[in-house]
């Protein structure tokens, strides 16, 4: 279980240039700081084993995503960022049909609320660009009655979930142990490492 710490800084900046004045807006940011109970993952089989599906995907846009909910009888709205992942490989796919196409949540995330901008972000979540392609560990979210082959998905544990491929090598965003372990590895080997470990009788699917 992931602990998390809101931490709010209230600071000016300028806002929209009118013909006649600057207007200023608060901008009020949430920086979300993540631990975990278990410890990271040692060997490919475990990091295998503890992500709900592997795929390798291009990132190719990002979207505004609010959740919706009501809790103790008032609605609030939890914001985040989808990120589409396409032209995508399923290495270890969940129950059901893979399709071509997965999204992912970010916590970063930013909305004008008229009077203020309010900002949040994961102290070490992923900042994916697009057109990078990424070996990626996904946790489901099950925040809507979407398919599993869809998302929305997490990243697991962050930045040790995501991997950089970039002219055939392994470049890991983490800094795991396993990600030290794995950097500059080749990505078939790894891949075919990955499938191998996929398909042993130990391992979970969602």
């Amino acid at each position: 279980m992931r602990v998390v710490i809101l931490l709010v800084v209230v600071v000016l900046v300028a806002g929209t240039l009118t013909a006649h004045a600057e207007r200023q807006k608060h901008v009020a940011e949430y920086v979300v700081f993540g631990d975990y109970v278990d410890p990271p993952p040692a060997t490919i089989e475990e990091l295998t084993n503890k992500a709900d599906v592997i795929v390798e995907g291009t990132v190719v846009r990002f979207r505004p995503y609010d959740l919706h909910e009501v809790v103790e009888g008032r609605e609030e709205t939890r914001m985040f960022t989808a990120v589409a992942i396409e032209d995508v490989t399923w290495i270890k796919p969940a129950t059901g049909l893979p399709g071509p196409q997965v999204e992912i949540l970010l916590y970063a995330a930013e909305r004008d609320r008229g009077d203020r901008i309010v900002r949040q972000r994961l102290s070490r979540e992923l900042a994916p660009e697009v057109g990078q392609r990424y070996l990626l560990f996904l946790k489901a979210t099950l925040i809507e009655s979407r398919s599993r082959e869809e998302g929305p998905y997490w990243f697991y544990r962050e930045r040790d979930g995501a991997f950089l491929i970039r002219d055939g090598i392994i470049i890991p965003a983490g800094d795991s142990e396993l990600s030290k372990k794995l950097a500059g590895m080749s990505h078939t080997d790894l891949v075919s490492q990955l499938r191998a470990a996929a398909t042993a009788p130990s391992v979970t699917r969602p």
